[in-house]
């Protein structure tokens, strides 16, 4: 017991020396779709399946520009910068990526980048 206490005294202190940076939780909303938007649109069958088509023309609605996936272009140079996307989201033309906070300008300072936001969680509470 004598030595557990001198042990974990310098641990505390040796780690109030060294922070780890942590890393948050970011989305990334992108300007636009990318190049050749209006090709991408004439040929549907690429981005949704025949049953979403199906249901789509059963129902009148249009396939537009918020169907289109992210373009992977976009994605290359995140993950070029070392940035995994963890979440898409075609419509909100969006991912989520592991974003430590020293680089959120770096990232936001991107021409393809529109701006960035801090993930947002909800917490239970009785």
């Amino acid at each position: 017991m004598r030595t557990f206490i001198p042990i974990f005294l310098f641990l505390c202190l040796f780690a109030g020396h060294y922070q780890l940076e942590a890393q948050s939780k970011m989305w990334v909303f992108f300007q636009d779709k990318g190049p050749e938007v209006e090709q991408q649109l004439l040929h549907p069958v690429r981005f949704l399946s025949e049953t979403a088509l199906e249901r789509r023309k059963e129902r009148q609605i249009a396939f537009t520009i918020s169907d289109l996936p992210v373009y992977e272009g976009y994605l290359s140079r995140l993950e070029t910068m070392g940035l995994k996307p963890l979440m898409r989201s075609r419509w909100l033309n969006a991912v989520v990526v592991d974003l430590p906070s020293s680089r959120v300008d770096e990232v936001a300072a991107l021409p393809c980048v529109s701006h960035i936001q801090r993930v947002q969680t909800l917490v239970r509470t009785r």
